[in-house]
């Protein structure tokens, strides 16, 4: 089963490795940087989060290249801003991994309609050991969508996690008016595990 598992992430490498060169020579560089955005992320999701806790700047790079992969679906006439702002000092803490990708997921989910101005602001906010999450975006209706969907799955299974990982050590707030989507999210780290 070991290798089973080994053998399936490399054959899907292989392939993305196989589709960026074929994008490559045809000169389609939206499509390139896509591919290999996509394996970057794959890479992360794969291999380095099966740690119980990864570096805070390793999960923060990490939604840097989400945000980097989802923006290359977006022309200038599109009309969306997107917002990625990190700032505080986060070298010596770790985090979860995967902890805060559903809220980015769900902000380019939800809050981006073609046709409609669009924004996305992502914030990332260090003040010693306490990390500020908050990411706000238009809450664009869509009426196709089932309605166990529009419940949160996501968000949901975010909560949980929280739950058991971060008992009393985190702040959770989301909120849905006037438009807007917000998640606001304060959570003690911890520092680097030897």
């Amino acid at each position: 089963n070991y290798l089973k598992a080994q053998l399936n992430p490399h054959f899907l490498f292989n392939t993305l490795n196989n589709l960026y060169a074929l994008a490559e020579r045809a000169g389609n560089e939206p499509l390139s940087e896509g591919i290999a955005g996509l394996a970057e992320l794959m890479r992360y999701a794969v291999y380095d989060s099966r740690a119980d806790y990864v570096p805070l700047d390793k999960e923060l790079r990490f939604l840097q290249s989400m945000v980097e992969m989802q923006s290359l679906r977006f022309e200038e006439e599109d009309d969306v801003d997107i917002a990625f702002r990190v700032s505080g000092e986060y070298g010596h803490l770790v985090i979860a991994p995967l902890l805060l990708m559903p809220f980015l997921e769900n902000a380019f989910k939800h809050g981006v309609r073609y046709g409609q101005h669009s924004a996305i602001q992502i914030e990332v906010m260090l003040e010693g050991c306490t990390l500020y999450f908050k990411t706000v975006n238009r809450a664009h209706e869509n009426q196709n969508r089932p309605h166990e969907e529009k419940a949160g799955i996501g968000l949901e299974n975010t909560r949980r996690r929280l739950q058991l990982l971060y008992p009393e050590k985190h702040q959770l707030e989301i909120k849905n008016q006037n438009g807007r989507f917000s998640v606001n999210l304060q959570l003690e780290l911890d520092g680097r595990q030897s």
